[in-house]
């Protein structure tokens, strides 16, 4: 699910990995974006500005659409090997 808590788990998960990133390409759910559309609003974006990353809406159709799209590429692949299995 795409909550906060889900993201700020996530958001450890990659810094432990890979370290702190410098930017994050996101869509405008509330999880990342208040209501008048600031990050400095909500709880993920106050983590990011602690460790000094950017957040950067993703603004048209088809930024929006690219993680969902992979995700569902990524899905129809788990199907199709389980089915092999």
């Amino acid at each position: 699910q795409e909550t906060t808590e889900a993201a700020l788990t996530l958001l450890r998960m990659w810094a432990e990995r890979r370290g702190i990133p410098q930017a994050l390409y996101v869509d405008g759910r509330t999880t990342f974006f208040s209501e008048d559309g600031r990050t400095e609003n909500t709880d993920f974006g106050k983590v990011c500005r602690k460790l000094g990353t950017r957040i950067i809406r993703a603004r048209s159709p088809q930024a929006k659409g690219r993680v969902e799209r992979s995700n569902g590429v990524f899905q129809d692949r788990l199907v199709k090997e389980m089915r092999l299995e």
